[in-house]
């Protein structure tokens, strides 16, 4: 409590907590008193989170900020937009369920007045690049969120043809770990010979719902080296001349989450391409199949298996071989 001042039953006044008083007569003295309140201003992420700035009284302050205030007094308070590592938030509503970013309150007891947020991850420190050698297929490179809600991404992708610009396609989403992609469909070239390529990635906050807002990197590319055949694009014929020699091989590698693992076969035949993790248990049957002589590339996704080393075979037609590749997460 804080003191306001003294009075008597008559007509003393006086606001000095110490003062002198000249009795005269019978008469009765009360200090009187002011309640002060404790009072607690936040930001209340759907994360959880309490960070992030808040204006009091006009004043931008630290959430969480602690302030008193005194008996019939008010304290007024906005909610502002803010954006944290990664995400973006808006204002959603009060703890009393108003909608009304600017309020005042007049406290009668200690309180807490938490501004509750929606979010939704941002592209700041996304970081998407390409790789940059004509010929090979294309392939995204980004940095994680680091958001811990962020449960996958979204990879998109629009082409502009002979000037023409085509819809923007969701070609795949990834684990919240992923942090490249190869897209089988299309290769890069040294300039404007065939296509103009747009990519995307975009994470997904799954308390929310929300995506980041679209924001495209574009390359030059072109198809028709790489034609999908099966496992909806994770697979893929390479047209060559007449293949010499058998060859098995991956890249990247090491690898996190994914590689691409290419192979040719001069004769053809039924094809066995299969993964073991390095005890010998079988992870994974990439290819199982008949397949004319040729080049070709199928993908291998570890999203769901943990760092290690990792054998990968082929046994076909006078042709059986063993790698190593390694998952670094």
């Amino acid at each position: 409590r804080r003191f306001q001042n003294w009075t008597d039953q008559f007509t003393f006044n006086d606001s000095l907590n110490l003062t002198s008083i000249t009795v005269t007569g019978n008469d009765t003295y009360t200090a009187n008193f002011l309640n002060e309140y404790n009072i607690t201003v936040k930001n209340q992420f759907s994360d959880g989170g309490t960070g992030g700035v808040i204006t009091v009284n006009s004043v931008s302050k630290n959430s969480v900020f602690y302030t008193t205030v005194e008996q019939y007094q008010s304290i007024s308070i906005t909610a502002v937009p803010n954006t944290t590592s990664g995400m973006d938030w808006t204002f959603d509503h009060w703890f009393d369920g108003n909608t009304t970013s600017s309020r005042q309150f007049t406290p009668d007891s200690n309180r807490v007045y938490a501004a509750y947020f929606t979010g939704k991850p941002n592209n700041v420190n996304r970081n998407l690049q390409f790789n940059s050698i004509a010929g090979q297929n294309v392939t995204l490179y980004w940095t994680l969120n680091p958001n811990q809600y962020i449960t996958s991404y979204k990879i998109w992708r629009k082409v502009k043809h002979n000037g023409v610009m085509g819809a923007a396609v969701n070609i795949s989403t990834v684990s919240s770990t992923t942090t490249s992609y190869i897209d089988l469909d299309y290769v890069i070239t040294s300039g404007y010979t065939d296509d103009l390529l747009y990519y995307d990635v975009r994470a997904f906050y799954s308390i929310d719902q929300t995506y980041t807002d679209p924001s495209y990197l574009s390359i030059f590319g072109k198809q028709g080296i790489i034609a999908p055949i099966a496992n909806k694009g994770n697979e893929g014929e390479l047209f060559t001349n007449i293949i010499k020699k058998n060859s098995l091989d991956n890249y990247p590698n090491p690898f996190n989450p994914s590689t691409i693992i290419q192979y040719q076969i001069k004769e053809g035949g039924f094809v066995s391409i299969k993964v073991y993790d390095y005890l010998g248990r079988e992870v994974a049957v990439l290819v199982n199949k008949q397949q004319p002589s040729g080049r070709y590339s199928v993908r291998f996704d570890a999203s769901n298996l943990s760092s290690g080393v990792y054998l990968y075979t082929i046994n076909t037609n006078n042709f059986n071989k063993v790698k190593k590749m390694i998952l670094l997460r």
